[in-house]
């Protein structure tokens, strides 16, 4: 038996976290274009609101599902790592915003 019969298995990337990865970007993408046609408008329409409340929900899933992609076997913890960052990231900001709008 040498050592040419034993097989190692290579990373890979996770396709959850690639995924999450992508949706957190297009949520802070999302962030700040209803942030700038609010400024523009001078006021929110109410598909503003619905379409933040989407991205909010959809960074909540994808801070869990990162979590959930870091814990896999036999890959690469940093795209997992991002994306809770930019997922958790974008969450804050939505509640935040959320949270002045409200008072």
């Amino acid at each position: 038996m040498g050592i040419s019969s034993v097989k190692f298995r290579g990373r890979h990337n996770s396709w959850r976290a690639i995924l999450f990865l992508i949706t957190g970007s297009l949520s802070i993408v999302l962030f700040i274009v209803l942030a700038i046609l609010a400024a523009i408008r001078g006021e929110s329409a109410f598909s503003f609101g619905v379409m933040g409340v989407v991205a909010a929900l959809v960074s909540l899933v994808g801070v869990i599902v990162s979590a959930i992609a870091a814990n896999e076997r036999d890959i690469y913890v940093s795209v997992p790592i991002a994306g809770m960052i930019v997922n958790g990231i974008s969450l804050i900001l939505y509640v935040v915003i959320y949270i002045l709008g409200i008072s």
